[in-house]
Order: structure tokens, then C-alpha cells, then sequence
């Protein structure tokens, strides 16, 4: 579950941050979105209640308008310039925790320059925006909450908190939220809504489907590198892509080979755990090849790429059968099916080499290397080793 805090400034955009209050909320839980930490009780240190706050959120969106880092105080000084400014506290505290912090630009607002930031808050401007128009709200929103992988309680739980309490100074010592079962005797989820979930998990991999194929590179950029937790994200993603492979090519295998059920599943599982297996082995030698010759990159966020372009691997799969559907399409050499899996593999690498150089900072020659590498490993341990055990596997 994610727990989210809105960063704002009342004068300028407090419109905008109630209304993305509001729509997190339904999205999430009332007790997932803080925001309004400035109305801090007097007697209070904002500080102090500030890290409390923020020793609980995973995520802070910071809205920024045209005027953001303009906004003056009543001597005329620039507020971002006070130190003791709230909005610059609550970037600048996010920053140092390290956790998710995203600039929302409302209002026809840009990205400020880092020259118009002071030193401790500089940072903001390399974390990539999202925009929110008023034309495209309710869309725009979702975009947010999907490119953030930002969920809600899970299995009917809900999240106690005591959000006044924090801003108000409470008289029952530090109160800041707390996770808790609504009951140690929840009720399990009833079959209609696990159903349901599975179909949102569903929608929601589809979509990111469709954006990978367009261009994994792109989809890398904008959302893999900002959310949370890429590994566990884009682990459930090749799930999914496995779970489309074994819907898609089980009739395909019963059609081919004309065996009983017991045999075609047997044969489509160890198809599958093969192709998995292959595939694994060519992520893990796209990050050593990438290192071997000089890129950048960490082994989680270089999986979590790579499984994300699991996608590919479908549309390669489905031209070999393609090809072994119908003879006919080979030619007496086989020279068409030959044509069409080379066609693939082609479009597959142009599509891997833009992932490849955004992902291990590398030129288009090394990103071809790395793939050229990794593919060489990967087909020999195929032919030496994954080919062999289909065929003992498959003959007992």
C-alpha cells in the first residue's frame, strides 16, 4: 500500500491540491494522502512534526505552478531563499530520505532551472515531471497513480491514523499514522472480488503491454525508473507475459501435435519453463555484458528493464509458430520461416538497443555488443543445454 504527501502552497495552488487530494483519496484510502502539514498548532516545531510525517510516506508529490519559484514574502525575498520556509522544508527533508518525490506541474508550469533553486533542493529539478491539466484531469490523474504504481489497502485492511493529530498537536504524546488490521478476524475476500482484482491486475499489465511494444525505452524513462519498487513491479509484468504465453500457445501446441491433454500440458510447461529459463539467462548477460564493456547501470533496475521487455519475447515466440503451423509457409527450404524469425529478431534489437543505452548509459555500438553478447550465451545454452532436455523431458 502507498501512502502519499502533497506538497503545495496554499495561496497559489490550494484549488489543485485539494482536488488531487480528493481524487487520491477515492483511488487509494483518506488515510493514505496527507496533506496541510503547515497548520502546524503553535507551540509545535514544524520540523519535528514535518519528519514525523514523513517517516511514514512512500511518495510526495510536489505541485508547482508558473509562479512557484517566484512566490516573494512580504519583505520581498524569494521564500524558496528562507531556510525556514515551508514548502522548501518539505522538499528539501523528502530529498534527504531519499523516497519518491515527483514535481506536479499545474497551470501551464515548467520544470524550474537549477539556478532558480537554492543548493538543497537543486535535486528536484532531475526528477522527472508529470504534468496535470485541467482539460485532461481525471485522465491525467490516472496516468499519475499507474506511472507511480501507487496502490491501496490490501485484503479489506485499513490504515488507523490520527492526520489532525499530527498538525494540530495532540495531548496523547506522538501520534503519527500506524498500520493496523481492521480486525483480527477479517473476513477473507469473497470469490467476486478476487475476481475483480484479477482483472484489474490484468487491465492494468495490458496497458503497460502496449506501451512497452510501442517503446521500451520510452516506458523505461517515464515510469519504470520512478516507481517505488521496479524489480517487484516488473517481476508481476513477466508473470503476465507468461500467462498470455501459456494461454496463447497451448491450442497452438495441441494443434501441432495431436496428444492427449496429459501430454500437451506436460509439453507446453516445459516449453514455458524453458523459454523463462533462456530468457532469464539473456537479462542476467545483458547487465554482465553491459559492465564488461564499460556501462552503467545496477542489476535491479537492469532486470526490472528487461522484463518489462519480456513483451518482446511474444512476438518472436509467435513467429516460430507461425512457421510451424503451416509448412506451406516455409518454402521447400524454409527459406520464408527463416525470413519471418530473422524479421523479428531484427525489430526485436531495435527496439532493445534505445533500452539498452538508456538503461547502461552506452553508445548504439556498445548497446549492439551487449545484446550480440548476451544473445551468443544465450543461443548456446539453448542448443547445448535447454533443447537436449526438451527432448528427453518430452520423450519419458
Amino acid at each position: 500500500m502507498s501512502t502519499v504527501f502533497i506538497s503545495y502552497r496554499r495561496e497559489a495552488t490550494s484549488g489543485e491540491a485539494r482536488a488531487l487530494f480528493n481524487d487520491l483519496v477515492t483511488r487509494l484510502s483518506k488515510n493514505s494522502v496527507f496533506m496541510d502539514v503547515d497548520s502546524v498548532a503553535l507551540g509545535r516545531d514544524f520540523r519535528n512534526t514535518l519528519h514525523e510525517v514523513l517517516g511514514i510516506i512512500d511518495v510526495m508529490l510536489v505541485i508547482i505552478d508558473k509562479d512557484w519559484t517566484g512566490v516573494k514574502d512580504e519583505r520581498g525575498r524569494t521564500r524558496l531563499e528562507d531556510p525556514s520556509d515551508y514548502v522548501r522544508l518539505e522538499v528539501e527533508a523528502a530529498l534527504k530520505r531519499d523516497i519518491v518525490v515527483t514535481p506536479v506541474l499545474v497551470k501551464g508550469a515548467r520544470m524550474p532551472a537549477p539556478e532558480q533553486l537554492p543548493a538543497e533542493i537543486r535535486e528536484l529539478v532531475y526528477r522527472n515531471g508529470f504534468e496535470l491539466s485541467h482539460d485532461r484531469w481525471e485522465s491525467d490523474v490516472g496516468e499519475l497513480v499507474r506511472r507511480l504504481a501507487l496502490t491501496g489497502p490490501k485484503g479489506g485492511g485499513q490504515i488507523e491514523t490520527a492526520p489532525q493529530s499530527i498538525v494540530s498537536g495532540g495531548t496523547r504524546g506522538r501520534s503519527v499514522p500506524i498500520r493496523q488490521a481492521e480486525s483480527q478476524q477479517r473476513r477473507a475476500p469473497s470469490f467476486s472480488m478476487l475476481l475483480e482484482q484479477l482483472f484489474s491486475w490484468a487491465a492494468e499489465q495490458a496497458t503497460a503491454f502496449g506501451f512497452v511494444l510501442a517503446s521500451p525505452a520510452n516506458y523505461y524513462r517515464d515510469t519504470i525508473i520512478h516507481l517505488p519498487d521496479p524489480l517487484s513491479q516488473s517481476i508481476k509484468f513477466l508473470a503476465f507475459v507468461v500467462l498470455v504465453l501459456a494461454v496463447v500457445t497451448t491450442p497452438i501446441n495441441a494443434a501441432l501435435w495431436k496428444i492427449n491433454i496429459l501430454k500437451l500440458l506436460l509439453f507446453t510447461t516445459v516449453l514455458l519453463v524453458l523459454n523463462i529459463l533462456l530468457f532469464l539467462l539473456f537479462c542476467f548477460m545483458t547487465f554482465w555484458a553491459a559492465r564488461l564493456l564499460g556501462g552503467t547501470g545496477d542489476l535491479p533496475h537492469t532486470l526490472a528493464a528487461m522484463f518489462y521487455s519480456s513483451a518482446l519475447m511474444i512476438v518472436f515466440l509467435l513467429t516460430k509458430y507461425v512457421t510451424a503451423l503451416d509448412p506451406a509457409l516455409t518454402g521447400p527450404t524454409g527459406l520464408f520461416g527463416l525470413v519471418l524469425e530473422l524479421a523479428a529478431m531484427i525489430w526485436i534489437i531495435v527496439k532493445l538497443v534505445p533500452l539498452i543505452k538508456t538503461v547502461h548509459q552506452v553508445g548504439r555500438l556498445r548497446a549492439l555488443l551487449i545484446i550480440a553478447l548476451a544473445g551468443v550465451v544465450e543461443k548456446s545454452f539453448d542448443s547445448l543445454v535447454a533443447t537436449p532436455l526438451f527432448v528427453i523431458s518430452t520423450s519419458v
